[in-house]
């Protein structure tokens, strides 16, 4: 695949993930938008994460694999990785352990690209838990101060987000010193920056959690 052909660029940060990995692999192999690439970045797993992600980069010429050296021990690090590597438009992230429905990818680059203002654009989810699921529905983004106020009714998980790299560029990669709120970081960056937040109003992601 050329360049050319690369429209969005999928990170996963990856760590102990051998019970997730495939699932969410399947999940972004099975988007109707094919244009894709998948960057793969393991913060140093000490379990069978590795051995999976050989496996099926050998089958899937459109992931590409990096793993560190040492833990990061943050979750910034292996996504800033990731972004270095990215050669697509639009840079869509996905935790290691959730899942994306068939049509996401196409469904926010059809939005993002009808809205030049827009510099990242989310969806709504479903909170999975054991057998307990929960929709998370989001708000629009209409006026900056609201956001910034009550930013859970705007911002939805780190892989419900599709940012165009232009406004990656504008903003600069995550700061590794605000820790596990790195991403909501960034959001705000990005309204800083002139640009807005939206959303596709339809749930497009499983977020899966775990006691662990």
């Amino acid at each position: 695949m050329s360049n050319n052909e690369v429209l969005v660029s999928v990170i996963i940060p990856t760590f102990n993930s051998e019970k997730f990995i495939r699932r969410t692999i399947l999940s972004v192999q099975a988007q109707t938008l094919k244009n894709w690439e998948l960057i793969c970045v393991d913060d140093f797993s000490t379990d069978a994460t590795r051995e999976i992600l050989l496996e099926l980069a050998a089958f899937d010429g459109r992931i590409k694999l990096f793993f560190l050296e040492n833990n990061s021990g943050e979750p910034a690090t292996p996504k800033n990785v990731g972004g270095k590597h990215c050669i697509g438009k639009y840079i869509a992230y996905l935790d290691h352990d959730d899942e994306w429905a068939p049509e996401k990818l196409a469904k926010q680059v059809e939005f993002i690209e009808k809205n030049n203002n827009i510099g990242v654009v989310f969806c709504n989810f479903e909170a999975r838990s054991g057998n307990a699921s929960k929709a998370v529905t989001l708000s629009r983004c209409e006026d900056v101060d609201e956001c910034i106020l009550n930013y859970g009714k705007y911002i939805g998980n780190n892989s419900c987000a599709l940012i165009s790299k232009r406004t990656l560029s504008l903003i600069g990669e995550r700061d590794p010193e605000v820790g596990a709120f790195e991403d909501m970081d960034m959001w705000f960056r990005v309204l800083r920056s002139g640009y807005r937040w939206d959303r596709v109003n339809e749930c497009l992601v499983v977020v899966n959690q775990h006691e662990d």
